[in-house]
């Protein structure tokens, strides 16, 4: 899994064909939240791989496609990238939410999030602190991998979270089904 995320920013992300862009109706703020392994957005319950048409109800129609090494759908105006599924263009893989840029890739979102993230109870927000994430979802067991950057993922019942730091930096964090 960490090998596939590794691709997915230092080889996907920059190597995508084409871009093509939707009309979108941007939501009201966004809540994300983890309670006993299950995530929900909106308080929608979202299950890997997720169909994409449960993201265009909760987000909008996406504002932004990307095709290349993987196919993304960006949501500049709310921070948020799902990554479409390579076995069935109707799926989501992975749903990234943006607090800072990691690149001036294209595809990223122009905007960062600015919703609300809760992780069993506690918020998490642009101040991030992976101590107290750790805190929060004990049982992914967070483990630290050095490739560049820092890159914290842990894996519970079948989901996987990822986050992204650079000394006092929180980039991302996401979620996925583990593979």
């Amino acid at each position: 899994m960490l090998i596939r995320l590794k691709l997915l920013f230092f080889i996907g992300l920059i190597s995508f064909s084409s871009l093509s862009v939707c009309s979108s109706e941007q939501p009201g703020p966004i809540k994300i939240e983890l309670k006993d392994n299950v995530l929900n957005i909106n308080n929608e319950k979202i299950k890997f791989p997720a169909k994409l048409e449960i993201f265009t109800k909760l987000l909008g129609k996406e504002y932004r496609n990307a095709k290349g090494f993987y196919d993304y759908c960006t949501y500049d105006d709310l921070g948020i990238l799902l990554v479409v599924s390579n076995a069935d263009p109707a799926l989501i893989d992975m749903v990234y939410i943006y607090y800072s840029k990691l690149t001036r890739e294209e595809s990223l979102p122009e905007k960062m999030f600015s919703g609300q993230i809760i992780l069993n109870g506690a918020k998490i927000d642009s101040s991030f602190d992976i101590t107290k994430i750790k805190g929060t979802i004990p049982e992914y067991n967070l483990k630290k991998d050095d490739f560049l950057y820092e890159t914290y993922e842990g894996t519970y019942k079948n989901m996987t979270i990822t986050t992204l730091i650079d000394e006092d930096t929180f980039f991302y964090i996401a979620f996925s089904k583990d593979n």
